[in-house]
């Protein structure tokens, strides 16, 4: 990776015999000899929370034949943090992004780098702003939603006795529901519905702030696929 970094620095970013190299001659360049970045993103933090949400992901699956419109909701809220995961780690895989790092960093800051070790830095700095924007503009009212969504199901569970949550789990096996999206969680929280109404006790104020939530989640995802945020 550091031969990546030192050509651009000598070929672009440091005057050469006086002259700078062009936006013209960089956008060349990155169109026809850029190779992609191999970065490392598995660090200890990261590796330890995509472990978080996998082995939680087995935990649940205790739910699926007891409590399956329970199940739905407990796998939609953990897959989103699987999916916006899989989405930073595109993103930083991606050449064209690699490319638009580069084309930012030789616009603004191009005065301002003076070793590859430092071009390095803008470039993980710009990554970093990238993937925050990604995080204030779409994920974080996707997280809150999702969190909102397990709240408001997990007090309603909790504050049954057993022998109403053996009845809850009996009331959700009689329903019918199409298959685990896996992808989709605004279907598989739309499918939860069946046998949630019955947790919820058929309370029009908590349906209607379940189904609300449900609503937001699948408007932003419509526009966030719109926008090329995720479509897994």
């Amino acid at each position: 990776m550091a031969f990546v970094f030192d050509e651009l620095f000598t070929t672009f970013f440091q005057p050469r015999d006086g002259k700078e190299a062009s936006e013209a001659e960089l956008e060349k360049y990155l169109r026809e000899e850029f190779e992609p970045v191999g970065v490392s993103i598995h660090t200890p933090l990261t590796d330890a929370f995509v472990d978080l949400t996998y082995s939680t992901t087995s935990e649940i699956e205790h739910y699926q034949s007891d409590y399956p419109a329970l199940y739905r909701v407990l796998y939609a809220v953990n897959y989103i943090f699987i999916q916006i995961t899989r989405h930073y780690r595109g993103k930083v895989r991606n050449i064209g992004e690699w490319r638009q790092a580069v084309r930012a960093v030789f616009q603004q800051y191009r005065a301002r780098v003076n070793s590859p070790e430092e071009l390095q830095s803008y470039i993980v700095v710009y990554f970093v702003n990238t993937l925050e924007a990604d995080r204030k503009r779409y994920f974080q009212a996707e997280i809150d939603d999702h969190l909102e969504i397990l709240n408001l199901v997990a007090k309603a569970y909790m504050a049954k006795p057993e022998r109403q949550l053996l009845r809850q789990g009996k009331q959700e096996r009689k329903e019918d529901y199409a298959p685990v999206q896996y992808v989709t969680t605004e279907q598989d929280l739309k499918e939860a519905e069946k046998g949630i109404q019955y947790a919820l006790e058929h309370s029009d104020p908590l349906m209607l702030e379940y189904n609300n939530k449900v609503d937001h989640i699948t408007m932003r995802r419509q526009k966030g696929k719109g926008e090329g945020i995720y479509s897994t």
